[in-house]
């Protein structure tokens, strides 16, 4: 079984650290490239309601939850919590886990993918919304190793990205969703 840990929350493009107090927000583009932006990072108001907020889980929806559920767990090593009915709109739920992330996979009949399935990573980016999930990994390399051996496909295999600290390969899922898997360099 991987070991894969949930530690950094990614949205869009900018990773959050709450370590960061104030800094000049930087985005990197494809191409390497750093452009400042007129946004400063602070940390969030403590004194506010929303300030409590936290990560509860994603969900996606396929169009048979059997094999989505099955490869999150043979490939991933998630484990189901619940399967549910939802009578209402006669859709079909699992509640997987994995290391304290929680994942909501739904399967309804007539169900379609509203964007063409990605054939390079790059082309998320032209759709807007919700791009792929991420999980911090300790060593990317033998991660991406045992991934191979469990026959996972890839969108790209580990590459190190030297002006963000990082090293990162994508993965599909058997439903052709993008999974980042992270390794912080140091």
């Amino acid at each position: 079984m991987l070991s894969l840990t949930v530690g950094t929350v990614v949205v869009a493009v900018l990773v959050f650290n709450s370590t960061i107090s104030q800094a000049q927000m930087q985005v990197t583009r494809v191409t390497d490239k750093v452009l400042p932006l007129p946004v400063q990072i602070q940390a969030a108001n403590p004194n506010t309601p929303v300030s409590s907020l936290k990560p509860n889980h994603v969900a996606i929806s396929v169009p048979h939850l059997q094999e989505a559920v099955r490869w999150y767990q043979e490939k991933l090593g998630f484990r189901v919590t619940k399967i549910t009915d939802i009578p209402e709109i006669s859709a079909q739920r699992a509640w997987l886990e994995l290391n304290g992330f929680v994942m909501e996979i739904f399967s309804r009949p007539k169900s379609a993918h509203y964007n063409p399935p990605l054939k390079m990573i790059e082309d998320g980016m032209l759709a807007q919304g919700y791009f792929h999930i991420a999980f911090t990994v300790g060593d990317l390399d033998a991660v991406a190793a045992e991934l191979h051996r469990l026959g996972v496909k890839f969108f790209f295999e580990p590459k190190t990205f030297k002006s963000d600290k990082r090293k990162v390969c994508f993965i599909k899922d058997n439903n052709g969703n993008p999974i980042e898997l992270v390794q912080i360099l140091n």
